[in-house]
């Protein structure tokens, strides 16, 4: 028994047995969306075919439509490389009356990407129209399509490769008297850099890929626009938030007693108070949406080492990490990952994502701003949210700055607005405060290193 198991959780044997598809059945399939689940996708069709680059010889295609817009994933993808993958995802169903554990292996042996494409263009590194019959205005409409399609929906590697690809491009039309001198110099170097494959835009791709934010949309100018709460809080737990304790306190005269506290994090019951004299009911229930939300992620910031599962109990894992088990199934893979089951106990325990720490702190800095009526975090607050998070003040300002807030240094102040005497000094945080600049222009820039 692990230091971080429960000790009142008694020892389970679970059989497993492990399948494998036939030939004449699909392998299941998993797949995730980097800028949200779509709405409005009716089905999703599967092709198999033989070519391209992985281990396997026989590969997969998803493909599923939105009017214009296609969402397509392969086994053959970019995130597919030749060789030895590092490891491989199963599908597991247990059986609680048998004690049995059946998994078999998912399509590729990794989760797939679906990303949002418009037909009838190429995805290469260029972003060119397919075919050589298309007029010029054809081509740019296509162009402008694709762009506005990867702002709205694109994961921040997408905006930032065809970003970085608008910016690199150099066009030999533009360079008057000099271009045939330069032509042939430039056509030497861009072979070069190919050959390489160590190209700018390569480079920018990959740290951008390490870049873990929240869904947003890099030409938001507002807090809620930047990141909307309804993509931001999952669909599916839009109806187990518990909504009605914290409504409830839009009331003016209703006073918080510990009979009538919300069940919510300490930090976010401190927030219950920004609900009195709301008139408006669809931004009460917003607020009271980011409220509890914000609950839910300090709780599985906090509960980050304990999170052991009996069987796929999660009412009962619910209950040790005090998050609604409704709630807790769909925040858990979204920073989490689950081990084998224990073979002596069946245990599971959850553990933090590679990127799962850096990602949770961002969603919990993104709704601790939402939360406020300015989007403005105080130095008491910012203090406050410190001491939860087990961050220090300078650890925690620099969280801020990822997710695109601006940052200054102030001195730490109580509720009343009084210096606190022999404090350190703290931070004061607000998001996008005027309009007047993009969350684009407000993220960090990724720093390449020069060759010397």
């Amino acid at each position: 028994r692990g230091a971080d198991e429960p000790a009142s959780q008694e020892p389970k044997r679970v059989k497993v047995e492990v399948l494998q598809p036939n030939e004449e059945q699909l392998p299941p399939i998993a797949a995730y969306f980097p800028a949200g689940l779509p709405q409005g996708v009716e089905h999703y069709e599967v092709y198999e075919h033989g070519s391209g680059v992985g281990a396997n010889k026989k590969q997969l295609t998803i493909l599923g439509k939105q009017g214009k817009v296609e969402y397509v994933g392969s086994t053959s993808g970019e995130d597919y490389t030749p060789g030895p993958q590092p490891c491989q995802y199963v599908l597991g169903v247990y059986n609680k009356e048998s004690g049995q554990l059946s998994l078999m292996p998912i399509a590729g042996g990794r989760v797939i990407r679906m990303e949002p494409r418009l037909p009838g263009l190429q995805y290469t590194a260029s972003l060119e129209p397919v075919g050589d019959d298309d007029g010029e205005e054809t081509r740019e409409e296509r162009l402008a399509m694709n762009k506005k399609l990867v702002a709205s929906f694109g994961s921040t590697r997408r905006v930032r490769q065809l970003n970085a690809r608008e910016e690199g491009v150099v066009r030999v039309d533009k360079l008057g008297d000099a271009a045939s001198a330069l032509e042939g110099v430039m056509g030497e170097l861009v072979a070069q850099a190919h050959a390489s494959g160590l190209t700018k835009d390569k480079v920018m791709a990959a740290a951008t890929q390490a870049r873990a934010l929240p869904p947003h949309d890099p030409a938001g100018t507002t807090p809620f626009t930047a990141y909307p709460p309804s993509h931001l809080i999952p669909d599916e737990i839009m109806g187990s938030l518990k909504l009605k304790p914290i409504m409830a306190f839009t009331d003016p005269g209703l006073v918080m007693t510990k009979e009538n506290t919300p069940r919510l994090h300490p930090y976010a019951a401190r927030k219950v108070k920004l609900m009195a004299g709301l008139q408006d009911r669809e931004v009460a229930k917003t607020r009271a949406r980011l409220i509890a939300f914000t609950s839910a992620l300090l709780r599985l910031r906090e509960n980050r080492s304990r999170m052991w599962v009996e069987g796929g109990d999660m009412d009962k894992l619910g209950k040790a990490v005090n998050v609604f088990s409704e709630v807790l199934e769909v925040l858990l893979p979204l920073f989490f990952h689950a081990s084998p089951p224990d073979p002596s106990s069946g245990k599971v325990r959850w553990e933090l994502a590679k990127d799962g720490e850096t990602r949770l702190v961002a969603y919990i800095c993104v709704t601790a701003l939402l939360v406020e009526p300015t989007a403005v975090i105080h130095s008491d607050q910012f203090a406050d949210l410190a001491k939860w998070l087990s961050l220090t003040p300078n650890d925690l300002q620099q969280r801020f700055r990822e997710v695109g807030a601006r940052v200054k240094s102030v001195a730490l102040k109580d509720e009343e607005g009084k210096q606190v005497a022999g404090a350190e000094r703290s931070y004061q945080v607000e998001l996008l405060p005027d309009g007047s600049k993009a969350l684009r222009d407000m993220l960090p820039d990724i720093k390449i290193n020069k060759r010397k």
